[in-house]
């Protein structure tokens, strides 16, 4: 299983390779008018890290039906993504 940090990782390491982040924090917003991605930024970012979690043989849907219906959204930021990854590995 991997841990919370390795998947903290893997989401920085993808950002830094879709988008000039300048600080990476868990509170970094991923969407909103706070966020320093724009849309297509973030469509690659969630491609980014499926393939990146998949070379560590865990194959998640990040955009997905569940995502999309969950009251407060897991792409808010950093630390709410890491946690529904957790959620789903």
């Amino acid at each position: 299983m991997m841990s919370r940090e390795e998947v903290i990782n893997i989401i920085r390491e993808c950002l830094r390779d879709v988008a000039d982040v300048k600080e990476f924090s868990e509170e970094m917003s991923l969407i909103g008018s706070n966020s320093e991605l724009d849309s297509i930024d973030f469509v690659t970012l969630m491609v980014f890290i499926e393939k990146a979690l998949h070379k560590k043989n865990i194959t998640v849907e990040l955009v997905s039906e569940r995502a999309m219906s969950q009251h407060r959204s897991p792409f808010r930021n950093v630390r709410s993504l890491a946690d529904f990854i957790m959620e789903m590995i």
